[in-house]
């Protein structure tokens, strides 16, 4: 995984995020990124939800970008496996590798 492109990629993503306390329109209610977990009760989030999920999202995105900064990126933060490139692709954010993101969830 070339991981230059992989920091254009979260920072591309990292600016597309409303700002801290923005207030959430529609366009901003789309996810970039697959959400953690989802749930009947999440059919219609409230702007209170969604401004959690973005702020998780801006975390996990800040994170991923420090462990490329320090080398630790595409490494399973869990078993120290590498993050198959796929799996990077489907989740650029993930500090987990496919099979311990299953048992994380």
């Amino acid at each position: 995984m070339n991981h230059a492109a992989q920091k254009d990629i979260l920072t591309h993503l990292r600016k597309g995020l409303p700002a801290v306390g923005a207030p959430i329109t529609a366009e901003a209610s789309v996810v970039p990124l697959a959400p953690r977990r989802t749930s009947p009760a999440m059919a219609q989030p409230s702007e209170t939800v969604l401004s959690r999920k973005w702020l998780e999202l801006r975390r996990d995105i800040d994170c991923a970008l420090a462990r490329l900064d320090e080398g630790s990126y595409g490494y399973c933060q869990i078993c120290g496996d590498r993050i198959s490139d796929s799996h990077l692709s489907e989740h650029p954010a993930t500090p987990f590798c496919a099979s311990c993101a299953g048992e994380t969830r």
